[in-house]
């Protein structure tokens, strides 16, 4: 038998190693997996699907991953105005102006679907 794990969850016990990687992978879940049996262990990471990351870019073309949309609108808000120049030349506020237009329109997106 082989027990399959998401971290310290026990997710099930499998008679083949096969069908617990199956059973992992179709899960949807993200996280550390281990699958441990008779003189068998192996571990594996399984990341986010690519589809749910959000991205917006800065003025510079830095690409930024967007984890919670409602905390960076805020952000952006609160920054809107900073006069303070960054690395690239343009001030604070104006990054972060061009950044929640982009966050706003996501915004808008997700309530469209």
């Amino acid at each position: 038998m082989y027990k399959l794990f998401l971290g310290f969850r026990k997710m099930g016990e499998y008679v083949s190693i096969s069908i617990g990687k199956k059973i992992a992978g179709e899960s949807g879940q993200t996280g550390v997996f281990n699958l441990i049996g008779d003189d068998y262990s192996d571990s594996w990471y399984v990341f986010k699907k690519e589809a749910s990351m959000m991205t917006v870019t800065d003025k510079a073309g830095k690409i930024i991953e967007v984890t919670d949309l409602d905390d960076a609108i805020r952000e952006c808000e609160m920054c809107a105005d900073s006069p303070f120049k960054l690395e690239s030349g343009y001030t604070g506020g104006e990054n972060h102006r061009f950044m929640l237009e982009q966050l706003l329109k996501l915004k808008q997106e997700q309530r469209n679907k």
